[in-house]
């Protein structure tokens, strides 16, 4: 669904590209509903690591099925998405092949589904044609589900390759039906959807890879201890947002002296206008405290009618 700008929200995007200051809006509070479905997604470097392991699935495709079918054969990943499973089998179309494919120790199974665009002229090639596509959208007949049955098992041994660091064991199982599809896992439960793009001489479509949430965990897990050591050591975009917030956080800040020895006599004794002597020179300095913590040297100045501090040596905390 295309998203609507009203006319404040265009002038607002005018005028930052101009470089003029969105008036009430960079400091307005802009709060949504939380949605529960959307707890415990997929984070940036999760998200990165899933991508990388299946570009490289992706590749090895490219070369397995295009020696097997004896022509040009291009897969490319183009997106990674963690769905409820109803909202996955809305996206197939209504005439398409599915199957399935068993996973261990996960105890699991995967689906696939495969466009009928690219069923059909693989489907031609393996019987001896040019790869031509089918004039009139019609169901696999079971000759021709067993000649797919090979090519996914080709798929299934290129995708147990890629999970192989993760323990993942993949067996194809069989197709299933759409009505069977609906069965296969619960509705609302949350799985790892993978699209591909496949290019064959004329023919173009789609293959989706839908792993259940027992399957993506493991390999979320092995992913997030073999990225561990490759992750950036830069700021990570949470942090950089932490610390623009806190730069725009109020601290009290103030100039003190240290602590000064006083009779508690001459602590009653003190009357308004009367001038307090500190055992201390002039020319030493004082500490400015932010928010209660000593982080600079600092010289008492006056700047006009104001008292200031001419910022020093940096106070470095004693270890404990």
């Amino acid at each position: 669904m295309e998203k609507v700008l009203n006319q404040d929200q265009i002038d607002a995007m005018v005028r930052a590209a101009r470089g003029r200051p969105t008036e009430g809006i960079a400091n307005e509070e802009r709060v949504k509903p939380w949605n529960c479905a959307e707890s415990g997604q997929i984070g940036r470097e999760s998200l990165r690591a899933i991508t990388q392991l299946h570009e490289a699935f992706a590749r090895n495709l490219t070369h397995s099925l295009g020696a097997y079918l004896r022509v040009v054969f291009d897969a490319n990943l183009v997106s990674v998405e963690q769905l409820p499973y109803s909202d996955v089998l809305t996206r197939f179309p209504e005439l398409t092949y599915l199957a399935t494919a068993h996973i261990e120790p996960a105890n699991a199974s995967v689906a696939f589904q495969m466009d009928l665009s690219l069923a059909f002229p693989i489907i031609d090639l393996l019987l001896g044609g040019i790869g031509e596509a089918e004039a009139e959208v019609r169901e696999i007949t079971e000759i021709e589900e067993q000649i797919l049955d090979g090519v996914v098992r080709i798929v299934c041994k290129e995708l147990e390759i890629s999970w192989q660091p993760a323990g993942l064991a993949v067996s194809f199982e069989h197709r299933q039906t759409p009505g069977q599809m609906q069965q296969l896992m619960a509705p609302n439960e949350k799985t790892l959807a993978l699209s591909f793009e496949i290019r064959m001489a004329e023919s173009r479509g789609v293959f989706n890879v839908v792993c259940p949430s027992s399957v993506s965990n493991i390999l979320l897990r092995k992913l997030a201890d073999n990225w561990a050591y490759r992750r950036p050591k830069e700021l990570s975009e949470c942090s950089q947002q932490l610390i623009a917030r806190l730069l725009e956080c109020p601290f009290l800040a103030e100039l003190s002296l240290e602590p000064q020895p006083m009779d508690a006599r001459r602590l009653v004794e003190l009357v308004p206008g009367e001038t307090v002597q500190f055992e201390r020179q002039v020319e030493q300095p004082v500490r400015l405290l932010v928010a209660n913590q000593s982080c600079f040297e600092a010289d008492v100045v006056r700047i006009g009618s104001r008292r200031a501090g001419h910022i020093g040596a940096r106070i470095v905390p004693l270890q404990s």
